[in-house]
């Protein structure tokens, strides 16, 4: 788990070179068979790298974990991190706010 915050942070700072700053490796922890709190962890820096890169397959990862993963806890934490760091505003244009979204979320 720390590990994946200090990447995250060396990518945050601008220490890693822009081939190099992709999603990839925080979503390769989201996968069962990690420790839960590396999982966790992973689902908080995804979430933030979708709020700053505004990234909709990354986006679809997570809303894909709520829908299907086995883990309730797993599911709540991926719910409570899009809690804490919203998409977008009420007012604001963003890409992410479509009608895909929407129906997505209300079929939940």
């Amino acid at each position: 788990a720390a590990c994946l915050r200090f990447i995250s942070k060396l990518i945050q700072y601008g220490h890693i070179m822009d081939n190099l700053k992709d999603s990839s490796i925080f979503s390769a922890h989201l996968k069962r068979g990690q420790s839960f709190h590396v999982r966790c962890t992973a689902i908080q820096l995804l979430a933030l790298f979708i709020k700053n890169e505004s990234s909709e397959r990354d986006l679809n990862t997570i809303l894909s974990l709520i829908e299907f993963d086995q883990s309730p806890f797993i599911r709540s934490n991926a719910v409570q991190q899009l809690y804490k760091l919203p998409l977008f505003t009420k007012h604001q244009d963003c890409f992410l706010n479509n009608l895909h979204l929407v129906e997505r979320l209300w079929s939940f």
